[in-house]
This record gives structure tokens, C-alpha cells and sequence, in this order.
């Protein structure tokens, strides 16, 4: 199945729209049913090298990084998003809006940083995320989950679709075709892949 990137519904509405409101909600449900929150903090758990820095890339509402924090607060954790910081979020982490790649240079990128991606890589080609991969070469591990480009999961996909608003509808669909197969990201990011797994058709790989 080809990889097939088109514009999402969610990145062209205003925040304040209530179709952009409804998918961001929607958006929440997904993440809890892919445990994909649970599971980057249970690969935080298990880094073999010290975590001095957690990045996450495409931050959103901050809840992923609140509850790194939480669970590691000597961790320096930095968000980064093109909306501005959310209100409520933990005063220790910092944010950065507007367009990551554009900040990539200022990124704190070691051996001890640990970078997080939930659902953000599929909304680049595969010059940007080359690009990602070249920034990302001295940083000691990267926790992404991507959808899982598959028939499998397009099919199954529609099984969603009665439970989410029109946005998300058009958004998930187009997401998966955007996804990422087996292999693919271990081989652009030439990283190792420790664990790799696929549930409710989030493809999850913690690679060094």
C-alpha cells in the first residue's frame, strides 16, 4: 500500500471551531483507546541511559509531557507545538511555539535527551522527516507512534467512524494512508529498534 500524504481537515480550522474543537476531543478518546500515553511512559521507565531531557514534538495540550513531569520531575521537559502554551501547564516545563523544524538547531539534543512524536510524523513527506532524522542522530532514544499504513487497519478503521465527528472522520482515514509500514521508520531514522509493537492501529517503536 502506497504511502499517500494529503492535507488533514484539523490543521486548516480555526482552534475555535466547534468542528475543531469536537476532533480535538475526539482525538483524546483515540489516544486513550491506543494507550499510546501509557505506553511512551512505560518505555521512559525502561531507557537504559540516564533521561536528562523529554522533547516532544507536536505537544498539543500538554498532556503527555504533564504527566512525564509528573512521574519524572528532575526530567527537563520541553514542548513544542505551533499553538501557544497551554493554559494550566506545570510552570517547570517549558514551551516553544511555531514550527519545530524551524527550531531544530536550538533543540537540546544528546545522548540524554529522549524524544517523544504521538501521531505527528505522518503529516510530513519524506524529505522532512530526513530531516528530523538528521537532527535527531546524537539523541539517545525516540518514542514514536505513527499510524500503521495498512488495507488491515483502513478497513477496520471504519468500525470508528459512527463515534467521531466529521472532522475526525475524513482526518483518521487520511492519517492511516499517510501511516508508516513495518520497517520504514527504522530504516529512515537508522536507529535500532528496541521494542515495536502495533494495537488499534497505532504502530509504536521505541527506537536507539
Amino acid at each position: 500500500m502506497e504511502r499517500v500524504l494529503e492535507p488533514e481537515l484539523l490543521d486548516q480550522l480555526d482552534p475555535a471551531d466547534p468542528d475543531a474543537v469536537r476532533s480535538r476531543r475526539d482525538l483524546v478518546w483515540i489516544n486513550w483507546l491506543m494507550a499510546t500515553e501509557r505506553w511512551m511512559l512505560s518505555q521512559l521507565n525502561v531507557v537504559p541511559d540516564p533521561v536528562d531531557t523529554v522533547v516532544e514534538l507536536g505537544a498539543g495540550e500538554g498532556r503527555l509531557l504533564s504527566k512525564v513531569h509528573q512521574r519524572f520531575p528532575a526530567v527537563r521537559c520541553i514542548g513544542y507545538d505551533l499553538v501557544r502554551r497551554p493554559i494550566g501547564l506545570p510552570n517547570e516545563i517549558e514551551w516553544v511555539s511555531g514550527d519545530f523544524f524551524g527550531n531544530l538547531d536550538s533543540m537540546p539534543l544528546g545522548k540524554g535527551t529522549v524524544v517523544l512524536a504521538n501521531l505527528i510524523l505522518h503529516h510530513f513527506d519524506t524529505e522532512e522527516v530526513v530531516q528530523l532524522k538528521d537532527a535527531f542522530a546524537s539523541v539517545g532514544t525516540l518514542l514514536l507512534v505513527e499510524p500503521d499504513r495498512s488495507c488491515v487497519w483502513l478497513s477496520l478503521g471504519w468500525l470508528l467512524l459512527p463515534f467521531v465527528g466529521r472532522v475526525t472522520r475524513f482526518d483518521m482515514m487520511t492519517s492511516i494512508r499517510a501511516g508508516f509500514a513495518k520497517g520504514e521508520l527504522e530504516r529512515v531514522f537508522e536507529k535500532n529498534c528496541v521494542r515495536e509493537n502495533v494495537w488499534l492501529g497505532g504502530r509504536r517503536l521505541h527506537l536507539r
